[in-house]
C-alpha cells in the first residue's frame, strides 16, 4: 500500500499575471451592417444635390420663359470611413439619374422668379467593406449593393440681384442587400426622408 501524499509546505506564492488588454471579438458581419445606415445617407444626400447641380446657374431661370424639363447625371467614387467600435469603411462608386419638371412658374411685379415642380431619381451604390472584426483591424468582410428610388418636389425662389432660396422635400426607398465574405447577409428595405433649405448670393470679385 502506497504512503498518502505529501503536500508541500514551502513552495512559493504563484506571481500574480499581467493584466493583458482586452480584445473584442466581433463577427465580421458586424461591421458590413455598421455601415449601411451612412452609406445609405451619402447616397440619398448625393441624390438629392444643390441647386446648382440641378438647375445650373440662377440666370438660367430667372426669365419669362418657363423650361419645364431638367436632368442629370451624376456618378462619384466614394471611399468613406467611419469611427465607432468597429470602425467600418466604404470603397466603392456611386451612379445615379435624376429628372424633373416645373409645374409652376411666374416673375412677380417686384422682378423675382418662382419655380416649382416634382423629380424623380434612382441611384446605387455599390463596394466593399472593411472594418475590426476577428480581433483585426481594417479587415476585408464584405461588401454591400444598395439602390434608392426618389421622389420629391422643390420650390426656388430668385431675386433680382441673384440671391436664391431653394427649398427641397424627398422621399427614399431603398433595397439591396449586403452580404459578409462568408456569404451570410441580410435584404436592405427601407424609407428615407430628406428635406433641404439652400440659400446663396452671388458676389463679384474684382478683376487685378
Amino acid at each position: 500500500r502506497p504512503p498518502p501524499p505529501v503536500v508541500p509546505t514551502d513552495v512559493p506564492d504563484l506571481p500574480t499575471p499581467a493584466a493583458g488588454e482586452e480584445i473584442l471579438l466581433y463577427r465580421i458581419e458586424v461591421p458590413v451592417y455598421s455601415a449601411l445606415p451612412p452609406v445609405a445617407e451619402h447616397l440619398a444626400m448625393t441624390t438629392l444635390g444643390t441647386f446648382h447641380e440641378r438647375r445650373g446657374e440662377q440666370s438660367l431661370l430667372s426669365n419669362t420663359e418657363l423650361s419645364p424639363v431638367w436632368g442629370r447625371i451624376f456618378g462619384q467614387d466614394s471611399k468613406m470611413a467611419y469611427s465607432g467600435t468597429v470602425s467600418p469603411s466604404f470603397d466603392g462608386t456611386l451612379f445615379g439619374l435624376q429628372a424633373g419638371f416645373d409645374l409652376f412658374g411666374r416673375e412677380t411685379a417686384s422682378g423675382q422668379t418662382d419655380r416649382a415642380g416634382l423629380f424623380v431619381a434612382y441611384a446605387s451604390m455599390n463596394g466593399d467593406v472593411r472594418g475590426q472584426a476577428l480581433g483585426w483591424d481594417n479587415l476585408s468582410v464584405g461588401s454591400m449593393d444598395i439602390n434608392g428610388t426618389s421622389v420629391g418636389g422643390y420650390w426656388t425662389r430668385i431675386g433680382q440681384g441673384g440671391w436664391y432660396l431653394d427649398g427641397v422635400l424627398m422621399a427614399t426607398f431603398f433595397g439591396g442587400d449586403a452580404t459578409s465574405s462568408r456569404g451570410i447577409g441580410i435584404d436592405v428595405g427601407g424609407t428615407g426622408v430628406t428635406a433641404s433649405l439652400e440659400g446663396g448670393y452671388p458676389i463679384a470679385l474684382g478683376q487685378g
